[in-house]
């Protein structure tokens, strides 16, 4: 199985019977051994997912983004397994291909999360860091200052980053 670190729409209608829910839903199945965490943001319909599956599902998610260009971004590169997951985390932020970063850089613009915060961040895990502070700070300024319902449930082991 492999991971990586997605940017993908959301699909629902925010209903009991149809959940906001990433559009990468579509592709995971379970019952093979797929699964994603999430982070939603219900403003944007946006949801930041580590996604962790067979290949043959990043290479559909890897079709889909030709097809449509600027839908589903990977904010990370892909990682074989959770062995050398730390160290590619750890890897520097300026040694990714500077189309990778660029396309990054354009898709947080899109979503208002500055990207003059993430021009010091030296490891990718710095950058990841940034990105989730900055979702969740943009997601209480747009509730009015109230903590959004998922704050308490969205768990990180310090490790991660």
């Amino acid at each position: 199985m492999d991971i990586r670190i997605y940017i993908a729409p959301q699909i629902g209608s925010g209903s009991l019977k149809d959940p906001y829910r990433s559009i990468l839903h579509n592709y995971v199945d379970v019952h093979k051994g797929d699964w994603f965490d999430e982070i939603i943001d219900p403003i944007a319909k946006e949801s930041m997912c580590t996604l962790y599956a067979r290949q043959v599902v990043h290479d559909a998610i890897y079709a889909d983004r030709l097809t449509n260009p600027g839908r589903i971004v990977y904010i990370s590169p892909l990682v074989a397994d959770d062995g050398i997951k730390k160290a590619k985390f750890a890897g520097r932020w300026d040694s990714l291909s500077l189309d990778f970063r660029i396309a990054v850089m354009e898709k947080l613009e899109i979503l208002s999360i500055g990207v003059k915060d993430i021009e010091d961040a030296v490891t990718l895990k710095d950058v990841l860091r940034v990105i989730i502070i900055k979702s969740f700070e943009k997601q209480r300024a747009t509730h009015n200052g109230e903590i959004p319902a998922n704050w308490g449930k969205i768990k990180f082991a310090k490790e991660d980053f």
